[in-house]
């Protein structure tokens, strides 16, 4: 009876050549899948931030525009108000209340208010990273300051000045029938109007001093304070100008 051996045979080993190129090639794999997901997120926060600067263009169009009419009604105040501070200069002994206050009429303040969402969107989302041009980047924010200093100028410095001193100056040297020109309701009412045309209000001696003094000093205040917010409105609407070339200019890549 024969017996044969069986003899077992090891499988090959696998070589360290062999663990490399799959190690390699699972790297490979990884990298390009890196790749392509970063060429995908680049792409896609460029065509964002194209995006963004094109709403920028609207914002500061939309700004030049507020900018334009802030300046043309304080520039008409300007020219009302400061007439009326020559009346009140010329130191007669007597001043026609009423026809000051007819001539005056009703008095108001324009405020501006910045437009800057897409900027605000901008930082919250963190796009001003991706914003290579350094010369844009600095615009961009010189431009906010400027726009907010206008706005702080209107709303903080003039808006103050006219409620803490211009109207109270104006409510303590009017009598009533004058205090209605200071309100559209009243100043528009026909009836209102028409009494107000036949109001005569002639004042002399100390009182006539007293309103020289005060309201004449409230409208040369006034006046230095519209002309100081129309020089922050020149400035913020140049640095628009400015900006708005450099936006149109910008191609990201």
């Amino acid at each position: 009876m024969e017996t044969h051996a069986h003899h077992l045979h090891k499988a090959p080993g696998k070589g360290f050549k062999h663990y490399f190129f799959e190690f390699f090639m699972l790297f490979l794999a990884v990298f390009c899948g890196f790749l392509v997901e970063n060429f995908r997120e680049h792409r896609v926060e460029n065509e964002r931030l194209k995006e963004y600067l094109e709403s920028m263009q609207i914002d500061v169009a939309s700004n030049d525009s507020a900018l334009d009419y802030m300046m043309s009604e304080n520039q008409n105040m300007i020219v009302k108000y400061d007439s009326l501070a020559g009346v009140l200069s010329k130191n007669e002994p007597a001043i026609d209340r009423a026809a000051f206050a007819r001539g005056l009429g009703e008095v108001w303040v324009r405020s501006f208010t910045n437009r800057n969402e897409t900027y605000e969107q901008m930082k919250s989302s963190g796009t001003l990273r991706y914003l290579k041009d350094f010369n844009l980047l600095t615009n961009i924010m010189d431009y906010q300051r400027k726009c907010n200093f206008a706005q702080w100028r209107s709303q903080g410095f003039e808006v103050k000045y006219y409620t803490d001193i211009f109207i109270p100056a104006l409510y303590h040297n009017y009598d009533m029938p004058c205090m209605y020109m200071l309100d559209t309701v009243y100043s528009h009412n026909p009836v209102i109007r028409a009494e107000n045309l036949k109001h005569s209000d002639v004042i002399s001696g100390s009182e006539a001093v007293k309103f020289r003094s005060e309201v004449g000093g409230a409208f040369m205040l006034r006046l230095e304070r519209l002309r100081v917010t129309i020089a922050a409105y020149r400035i913020a609407k140049e640095k628009g100008k400015e900006l708005s070339s450099l936006l149109k200019a910008y191609n990201p890549k």
